[in-house]
C-alpha cells in the first residue's frame, strides 16, 4: 500500500536523524527505489496498491521455497542466505520463505568472520541475483487509482528523507508529487480537490485529502523556505474551515458540506485508522498556522479541539497516537526556529541533520514583512538563526550549531 511506505519513509527518516544508523538509511534508499519503479505513474502521481496475491496464492510474487533458492544461488550463497534471512524451519510462512534479516550488516559480518566490505558485497549479489529472477514472475495485479491523500502522505515522506539524508533526489520527487496534485487534482481557483484520479474519473476529495495535503504543504514549506508552500496551506486550511466544519466550529466533518447534502448522517473521524486521523492533522495544521501567522482564531480552535478530546487520548492512546504528539506540544517545550538570511535554505538543512522534537522551522533568504513570525527579524547580509518559546526569543545566533545547542537545551527543561 502506498499509505505503509509512505509513513515509513517518514519513521525511518525521523529515527535515522536521531540515531544515525546506516541500516535506516539504507531502509529510506530502498522504499525510495521501491516506490519509484512500481508505483509511480508516467504523469508523476503514484498509484495506490499491488494485490497480496498473484496466481492465486497470496504473497506468491514476494516468498521462496528452498528449492528455488538452492536453484538460484550457488552452495555458498545458499549458506550466506540461511545465515543472514532466516531461513530455518521454524521462519516459514505457509510452507515459503520471506526474506528479512533480523541483525544488522555489521554484527552478521563479524560472526560470519567477514569484513563489511566483503559481506556487503555478497549480500548485494545475493540480492541481485534473486531480484532477476523475480521479475519473470507474474506480478501482483496494481490498483492504479492516484489519491489526494496518499500522495500527500508519500509528499511529507520524501520530504523527511530529504531532511535526513540530504539526497535531493527525494526533495525533487516530493516537489514533483506536489506539482502533479497542484495540476491535475487540484481547481487552483476554487481550491476544489479531487480525492482520487482513475482514467479520467474524479470523485470529490475528503478531509483526509485536505488535511494530509496541507501538512505536506507545510512540511515542504519548513523545509525549502518557499513561500507558496505557505500559501497554499493557508488557502486550503480556509477552505476546509468553510466546507468541512461542524456547526460548532470545533471539529470537521469527514465529508465536505457540497458533498453531503444527500447524506442522512456527517461523520466525523478522530481515531487513528491506518492512516493518522483527519481532524487530528487538522489540529497539527491549526498549530502550525497559528504560530507562524499569529493566527489566533487558529489557536483558539486547535486547543479546544485538544480539550474535547483528551479523555479518549487517556482512555485509548494507541487510538489516538497523534492527538498525543498534538498534546506534548502543549505539555513540553515547543520552539520555533526561525531563520532569516541568504543561507537560510543551508542553515535550515544543517540544524534538520538532528532530530529534535516539538519544534516548527520557519525562514525566508530574504526579509519578509509579510509572514507575522518572519516581520521585524534579520539583519542581512548576515543571516540569523532565532530559537524562540511561547513568542520570546533567545538573543540571535548566526551559527547552526550554536541554535542546535539552543534547541537541545530547550528540549531539557
Amino acid at each position: 500500500m502506498l499509505y505503509d511506505n509512505a509513513q515509513l519513509l517518514s519513521t525511518y527518516a525521523k529515527a535515522y536523524r536521531a540515531y544515525r544508523k546506516p541500516l535506516y538509511k539504507n531502509t529510506i534508499e530502498q522504499t525510495f527505489d521501491f516506490l519509484k519503479n512500481n508505483f509511480r505513474a508516467k504523469n508523476g502521481g503514484y498509484f495506490s496498491a499491488y494485490d497480496a496475491d498473484s496466481e492465486g496464492e497470496e504473497g506468491n510474487y514476494y516468498t521462496w521455497t528452498k528449492e528455488e533458492l538452492q536453484t538460484v544461488l550457488t552452495p555458498e550463497e545458499f549458506d550466506f542466505a540461511q545465515k543472514v534471512f532466516q531461513l530455518t524451519p521454524d521462519q516459514k510462512w505457509e510452507g515459503k520463505y520471506i526474506l528479512w534479516q533480523a541483525k544488522t550488516n555489521e554484527e552478521l559480518a563479524k560472526e560470519m568472520n567477514l569484513s563489511i566490505e566483503e559481506f556487503e558485497q555478497t549480500r548485494r549479489k545475493v540480492l541481485e541475483k534473486l531480484l532477476e529472477v523475480r521479475k519473470k514472475r507474474i506480478k501482483p495485479g496494481l490498483d492504479n487509482k492516484i489519491l489526494a491523500s496518499w500522495n500527500a502522505l508519500l509528499i511529507t515522506g520524501m520530504t523527511d528523507a530529504y531532511l535526513a539524508t540530504q539526497n535531493q533526489a527525494f526533495l525533487s520527487e516530493a516537489e514533483s508529487i506536489f506539482r502533479y496534485v497542484e495540476k491535475n487534482l487540484l481547481d487552483k481557483k476554487s481550491l476544489h480537490l479531487a480525492h482520487i484520479r482513475s482514467q479520467n474519473t474524479t470523485i470529490d476529495a475528503n478531509l483526509d485529502d485536505y488535511a494530509l495535503l496541507i501538512q505536506a504543504a507545510i512540511k515542504l514549506y519548513e523545509t525549502t523556505f518557499k513561500e507558496e508552500y505557505l500559501t497554499y496551506a493557508q488557502l486550503l486550511t480556509e477552505y476546509a474551515n468553510k466546507h468541512f466544519s461542524d456547526e460548532e466550529q470545533l471539529f470537521y466533518y469527514y465529508t465536505s458540506d457540497e458533498k453531503s447534502k444527500n447524506l442522512i448522517i456527517r461523520k466525523k473521524e478522530l481515531s487513528d485508522n491506518v492512516i493518522p486521523s483527519s481532524n487530528a492533522v487538522m489540529a497539527h495544521n491549526l498549530h502550525y498556522l497559528a504560530l507562524v501567522m499569529e493566527n489566533y482564531e487558529y489557536e483558539k480552535r486547535y486547543r479546544n479541539m485538544l480539550i474535547s478530546v483528551q479523555t479518549f487520548v487517556a482512555k485509548v492512546p494507541s487510538a489516538y497516537a497523534l492527538w498525543a504528539s498534538a498534546i506534548a506540544k502543549e505539555v513540553y517545550p515547543f520552539s520555533e526556529t526561525v531563520i532569516v538570511g541568504p543561507k537560510a535554505i543551508d542553515f535550515n538543512l544543517e540544524i534538520n541533520q538532528t532530530y529534535i522534537p516539538n519544534n516548527l522551522f520557519a525562514g525566508s533568504v530574504k526579509q519578509n514583512k509579510f509572514v507575522p513570525i518572519l516581520a521585524e527579524r534579520g539583519n542581512l547580509p548576515e543571516t540569523l538563526i532565532y530559537v524562540c518559546q511561547n513568542k520570546a526569543c533567545k538573543k540571535p545566533v548566526n551559527n547552526p550549531q550554536e541554535a542546535l545547542e539552543l534547541l537541545k537545551n530547550s528540549v531539557k527543561k
